[in-house]
């Protein structure tokens, strides 16, 4: 399935970067936090990092574009459920994520831009690990449960598509600062109805 999604993206990519005078590729990363619905846990620790390809329809420091791209995603959640005692399962999801966005961006000087994108994301999950642990008062905890997240017999979907947000100000045409937001539609655990969605800083570098 990962090769299935991956290929046809990667010769959508180079064909317009071949054919297309605005096309544009780069690389992004960052840095946030990510849970899940249906959940007491507070949200955890992530991070992304992938390649971005561009088709501008002005030029980068102003008008319409188009933005897709893959991104590896960690994200991680967890749950409490408080009894007599306290049983809290937590996962570690890694995820290979493809947006389809579009986007404007606004010219406020000769090199800086504020710019704004949405749209559509599918997204594989490609490993991960879960596992459940039960806390008596003051003793150690003692796992009860774990395993892999995906495959033959595990509890969570691989598949899963949602919406991506993101808003910040490109710098010198090439640089990009902001944040960016991602919110499932699907669920990727069907026994508990939940759903991921992410929040983080985000820097890239357009070549």
């Amino acid at each position: 399935m990962k090769k299935q999604l991956i290929v046809p993206l990667m010769l959508l990519m180079t064909s317009l970067g071949a054919g297309a005078q605005g096309f544009r590729g780069g690389i992004e990363a960052g840095l946030g936090a990510a849970s899940a619905t249906h959940v007491d846990g507070s949200a955890r620790f992530n991070f992304h990092v992938g390649a971005r390809g561009e088709y501008l329809f002005q030029s980068p420091e102003k008008g319409w574009y188009m933005a897709s791209g893959i991104d590896f995603v960690s994200k991680p959640w967890s749950k409490k459920i408080k009894w007599s005692y306290t049983r809290d399962r937590s996962a570690s999801q890694y995820y290979l994520d493809i947006p389809v966005m579009g986007g404007y961006r606004f010219k406020l000087s000769d090199d800086v831009s504020f710019m704004l994108e949405t749209g559509p994301y599918v997204g594989v999950g490609l490993f991960g690990k879960y596992k459940e642990q039960v806390y008596y008062g003051t003793k150690l905890p003692e796992e009860v449960e774990s395993g892999n997240c995906f495959g033959s017999n595990a509890p969570y979907s691989r598949f899963e598509v949602g919406w991506r947000l993101g808003a910040g100000v490109n710098l010198s045409r090439n640089w990009m600062l902001g944040i960016v937001g991602t919110y499932q539609f699907n669920s990727f655990d069907p026994a508990d109805s939940k759903s991921h969605y992410t929040i983080g800083l985000n820097a890239g570098y357009m070549f």
